[in-house]
C-alpha cells in the first residue's frame, strides 16, 4: 500500500497492484539482460507484492489532526509514526501550537477551566464522581 491523493486533495491509501510495484522497483535497482537495461521482471513484482510479512512499517489510518501514542507521545509532525501507526497529514491551514514538556501553571489553570467549565460546565452531573469520570475521559 502506499498514500496517494484523491481528486479533492485527500490522503488515501492505495492497495498496490503489479503496475504501481513495477516503475518502483526500476528506480531502486537497475534490472539487466545481458547488457541492456530492462524493467523488473514480473515474476520479482508478483514476489515482492506475495511477500507474507515484508518488512514494512504497519499503517493503520491516516488522520488529519495531531494524535496521541499509547505511551502519552503527541504525534505532532507530519508523516508516519512507529508509536501511533498512523500517517499524519494536517488540514489545509491547520496548526497546532508547541505543547510544553513543563507547562506554566497559568496554561495548566486555562486548560482545567477549558474542561471543567466550557466543556462540562453546564452538564447535569448527579455526583462529583461523575464529573471526575467525565474529566478523566476528556484527558486521556
Amino acid at each position: 500500500m502506499r498514500i496517494e491523493t484523491d481528486d479533492a486533495g485527500a490522503p488515501i491509501v492505495r492497495q498496490l497492484g503489479i503496475d504501481r510495484v513495477r516503475p518502483h522497483l526500476a528506480r531502486v535497482a537497475l534490472w539487466t539482460k545481458a547488457t541492456a537495461l530492462i524493467p523488473p521482471p514480473k515474476d520479482v513484482v508478483r514476489d515482492v507484492l506475495a511477500t507474507p510479512d515484508p518488512p514494512l512499517p504497519i499503517l493503520t489510518r491516516i488522520v488529519n489532526t495531531p494524535v496521541f501514542a499509547v505511551d502519552g507521545r503527541l504525534q505532532s509532525e507530519p508523516g508516519y509514526s512507529t508509536a501511533t501507526k498512523t500517517y499524519y497529514v494536517p488540514a489545509s491551514g491547520f496548526s497546532v501550537p508547541t505543547v510544553s514538556d513543563c507547562p506554566p501553571q497559568a496554561d495548566i489553570d486555562e486548560a482545567r477551566a477549558m474542561l471543567g467549565v466550557d466543556l462540562l460546565g453546564e452538564f447535569p452531573f448527579v455526583s462529583d464522581s461523575e464529573r471526575a469520570h467525565a474529566l478523566a475521559l476528556a484527558a486521556r
